[in-house]
């Protein structure tokens, strides 16, 4: 009976079936499965693709960013499965998460009344929901939400959360996109602990300011360079995000250089003895370069040191950026 209970079971047999079949109770085909070393998983929740150990490494960016995501769009129901919404714009975020989880269903859609198309992925198994209840899910938001303190400086879970409850904004100004503006929406809580974890990224302004409507909901608010900064430190090199705030991230980072890239229309200067000298300013002062022979050539001189320039400032922030994405390990040596 054993080899054969176990054949139906791993094959997806359901409870009701298997006990029909061994003519016995559902008690006794759990208590069976147990004794052969199987803990009875429902039938739509069963199968070799699943990852039971999904949230369990606190170090894997999928594990921090979708806990993130999940303290922003979901809860934890009543019967103790985890749930998460979004506009169906944005349903390619909850395909990743199923496809982390190892579901190939659990995704439904549907039309809300002022809202309209929805789209929702719900799970429950059981170690995996107890997991996130540990990280402090809780069951319906309530302006009460936390951050465990193994996240609190950990940049794919603040993806995750800026992703599900936050808003990267980019203001166009002529041609130049020139304003950009980050910000979460969240608890008091998150909002001050976001506003600790950019300020240890760089040295900026994070402003924290109330809901027009909820008291328990606070703004987390950066503008300027210290926006696209912090967009670029949270979205570089990642594997998962939603695609249509990457996708404003990466409009952000192609502005801040071309913003951070110096143009020079000064014009060289024709000396008494008909030579021409380049200059440019730089660094607090003039630099000034004699002796061209022609105006051509002092201007691709002033062109040529321009982009020296340029060269040393992406340099610079690339070497930033890669110092700060070893901050995404500090939360190790919280343990």
């Amino acid at each position: 009976m054993d080899n054969e209970l176990e054949e139906y079971y791993l094959n997806g047999a359901s409870l009701r079936f298997l006990s029909k079949n061994f003519r016995t109770s559902d008690r006794k085909i759990k208590h069976r499965l147990s004794e052969i070393g199987y803990e009875y998983i429902h039938a739509d929740h069963r199968g070799t693709t699943r990852n039971y150990n999904a949230f369990a490494d606190v170090n894997e960016e999928s594990c921090a960013y979708f806990y993130g995501f999940i303290l922003g769009d979901g809860c934890l129901t009543n019967k103790n499965s985890v749930t998460t919404t979004v506009k169906s714009i944005d349903s390619d975020v909850l395909v990743k998460m199923q496809s982390y989880l190892g579901y190939t269903s659990n995704l439904t859609s549907a039309t809300k009344l002022n809202v309209g198309e929805i789209t929702t992925f719900n799970f429950s198994d059981t170690d995996v929901v107890k997991r996130l209840k540990n990280f402090g899910l809780t069951q319906r938001k309530s302006c009460n939400e936390t951050v465990p303190d193994c996240f609190k400086f950990n940049r794919h879970f603040w993806r995750g959360l800026i992703d599900a409850d936050g808003c990267l904004y980019l203001k166009v100004n002529g041609i130049t996109k020139t304003n950009a503006q980050l910000s979460l929406v969240s608890s008091e809580s998150c909002a001050r602990d976001f506003k600790f974890f950019c300020e240890s990224v760089i040295n900026c302004n994070v402003r924290i300011s109330s809901h027009s409507i909820s008291t328990g909901v606070k703004y987390a608010t950066l503008t300027g360079d210290s926006a696209r900064k912090i967009i670029m430190y949270l979205y570089n090199n990642c594997s998962v995000f939603l695609d249509r705030k990457c996708n404003t991230a990466t409009m952000a980072y192609y502005d801040f250089w071309k913003l951070k890239c110096r143009v020079s229309r000064q014009k060289p200067v024709k000396e008494s003895d008909n030579t021409w000298t380049m200059q440019i300013y730089a660094n607090g002062k003039t630099i000034r370069e004699r002796g061209f022979l022609t105006e051509e050539d002092a201007v691709n001189a002033r062109n040529s040191f321009v982009d020296h320039l340029n060269l040393k400032t992406k340099e610079g922030n690339e070497e930033w950026l890669m110092w700060q994405h070893q901050k995404v390990f500090r939360q190790s040596d919280m343990n």
